[in-house]
């Protein structure tokens, strides 16, 4: 894992899960600059899945510059963390994945309470899938589970909701309100190929056909 941590911080602090896309650049840019008193430490997690196996590399890169351009607005910590799970198919939510990272992210802070912040927006909400696991509330149930298998003196730091800052703005209200130059740093594509040497988007996954629109 690569850190990138301020001093000791007080009172608050949140993490926001970044993977590189336009989402959740923007969610932390919004968090930058509407919530000027609140510590953010920004994660990003490099997942090398057996689907998405060039995904990874210019997601990383994508953070990067990320980091380097929200820097300007004023100061944040970040770091990223590495989970390999390309012999397998099938690995779930991205979700998921975040939620358990997060946490682990949230509980090792030493601010005296900690946040975890989604880029799930609107038009994500209301996909047939998604909507099903809010009606099962699949984020909650397995929030809830994480910070239960926590010591006692990390579950009382770390918030027992999961905050999704994005939840009210379309995909479309997100790049109205976006810099130009920040939404040129992102890369959105989920099932990037390669040609010539090249990692290119592949321009039919969900994410591209978003983007086209």
């Amino acid at each position: 894992m690569e850190l990138n941590l301020t001093p000791r911080w007080k009172q608050e602090a949140t993490v926001v899960m970044v993977s590189g896309g336009v989402d959740s650049a923007y969610m932390l840019y919004k968090l930058l600059k509407d919530n000027t008193n609140m510590n953010l430490h920004a994660h990003h997690i490099r997942f090398i899945t057996h689907k998405r196996f060039y995904r990874w590399d210019v997601e990383d890169a994508a953070c990067e510059k990320i980091w380097n351009y929200l820097s300007t607005i004023r100061p944040f910590s970040h770091s990223t963390s590495t989970i390999d799970l390309s012999e397998f198919p099938y690995t779930g939510w991205d979700t998921d994945t975040q939620l358990f990272v997060g946490s682990r992210v949230a509980m090792n802070l030493t601010a005296d309470k900690t946040f975890l912040a989604l880029g799930v927006n609107a038009d994500d909400f209301a996909m047939p899938d998604i909507k099903e696991r809010v009606k099962r509330k699949t984020v909650a149930n397995l929030w809830g589970a994480i910070l239960g298998s926590m010591d006692e003196v990390f579950r009382e730091k770390v918030s027992s909701e999961v905050s999704f800052p994005l939840k009210n703005m379309t995909k479309q209200e997100i790049l109205n309100n976006m810099p130009q130059d920040l939404i040129d740093l992102c890369w959105s594509c989920r099932e990037p190929v390669r040609e010539n040497g090249e990692i290119k988007p592949c321009g039919v996954c969900h994410a591209c056909k978003q983007l086209q629109e």
